[in-house]
């Protein structure tokens, strides 16, 4: 009976997580602005519906219905707890914030990480590839979107890969140009490092991701994956952990030196980011502690696009104790994961590792999506380290 209440689990999460990702690829709100230019709708099939209100109803069904099937018993660790906690921090500046119940909707994006990582945490035999094969089948949707997208631009707006607008019109029901690579990027390290994906099978689909990639235009998503593709070597090489920890720190000092000189340098003219940057500090310095909450884009100083830094966007939204906060989520996260390391994790754990190092120089976090993504995998990799840590014990025990 037991193992028959966990299947039943393991299919809830597993039919979650496959509707999660038809809604994100096929329903959207439609065409956005650029500026005070309106852009055309995604030109592929989608629904124009808002995807995030019914993922938000789901999300909470599926965890209340996991909550009856456990009797309220739900794994709880020090990571939901760290999330739990980011969720109050974020309601805090509705006390000294008079227009903060204007823009209460944006809460969901921090209660949402809790909920996915809640669930994904709830698993009890599915294997990870199963939760793999999802993510490879939504990367290989989006990048046939993108490629379909820049070729149909091509021939019915005359608007090719050389051309100024090329980006501001690559744009698909989940998002546009920069941010596709931003969910793209993760997924290619998903599938290289999948050791239950044949090479045949590898040989097809990297690819596909890899043009879907270039047809973003993203030069920040071809650092991202170099920077990556270096530390994954480095962290799977057969040295001691101080020397990979030593040219991993190296490795993420140049790229926060392009980050903040190279790129900066090339793009300030253009979107004034230094400015930006200013304005972050110059925000966050209103409410030192707790942070100007989830209007952190616009308070006081008017309307700026945020700091495209999950660091300095952490700062600014949720304050010294929220950034803390955030840290110490992070590093327990891969404390766990490099304690216990499976090879049948690696494709998940680098997943990881490159969204976040994406959310250095481009806003994949703190929108739903971005969130959502990155937060059940986080939950399916712990679960899985939970589960292969429990099995170390019983062998122990049998001994």
């Amino acid at each position: 009976m037991l193992s028959k209440n966990n299947d039943v689990r393991d299919n809830i999460v597993l039919g979650y997580f496959i509707i999660t990702i038809l809604l994100f690829s096929f329903i959207s709100t439609g065409g956005y602005k650029y500026g005070n230019q309106l852009l055309p709708d995604p030109v592929v099939f989608y629904i124009e519906k808002n995807p995030i209100y019914f993922h938000f109803f789901l999300s909470i069904s599926v965890a209340v219905i996991l909550s009856i099937l456990m009797k309220f018993r739900l794994r709880f660790d020090i990571i939901a707890f760290f999330l739990l906690i980011k969720i109050i921090v974020i309601i805090i500046p509705i006390t000294y914030i008079p227009e903060y119940m204007n823009y209460i909707g944006r809460i969901s994006y921090h209660i949402i990480a809790f909920i996915v990582y809640l669930i994904a945490l709830q698993t009890k035999n599915n294997k990870i590839e199963a939760f793999t094969k999802v993510a490879i089948v939504f990367s290989i949707i989006l990048s046939i979107q993108v490629i379909f997208t820049s070729y149909y631009n091509y021939l019915n707006l005359g608007i090719d890969f050389g051309n100024i607008l090329y980006k501001h019109y690559m744009r698909i029901p989940i998002a546009s140009s920069n941010v596709i690579a931003a969910y793209l990027v993760p997924c290619i390290f998903l599938i290289a490092y999948n050791s239950k994906l044949s090479k045949f099978s590898k040989a097809i689909i990297l690819p596909i991701i890899f043009l879907g990639v270039l047809l973003t235009k993203s030069d920040g998503a071809i650092v991202v994956f170099i920077v990556t593709f270096i530390l994954s070597k480095v962290f799977l090489s057969k040295k001691g952990i101080y020397i990979k920890l030593f040219f991993s720190f190296l490795i993420l000092i140049a790229f926060i030196i392009y980050l903040v000189f190279m790129r900066s340098n090339i793009y300030s003219i253009m979107n004034g980011r230094f400015e930006v940057i200013s304005n972050v500090f110059k925000n966050w310095e209103q409410n030192i502690l707790f942070g100007n909450g989830v209007i952190y884009e616009t308070t006081n100083i008017g309307s700026f696009t945020g700091g495209h830094n999950i660091l300095l966007d952490t700062l600014n939204q949720s304050g010294i104790i929220g950034l803390t906060v955030f840290i110490m989520t992070i590093f327990v996260v891969f404390k766990r994961i490099f304690r216990y390391k499976k090879e049948e994790n690696n494709g998940v754990v680098f997943f990881i590792v490159a969204f976040l190092i994406h959310s250095m120089g481009e806003v994949n976090y703190y929108n739903y999506v971005g969130d959502v993504l990155l937060w059940f995998f986080v939950g399916i990799c712990i679960n899985t380290l939970y589960r292969f840590n429990s099995s170390l014990v019983s062998s122990k025990e049998n001994l």
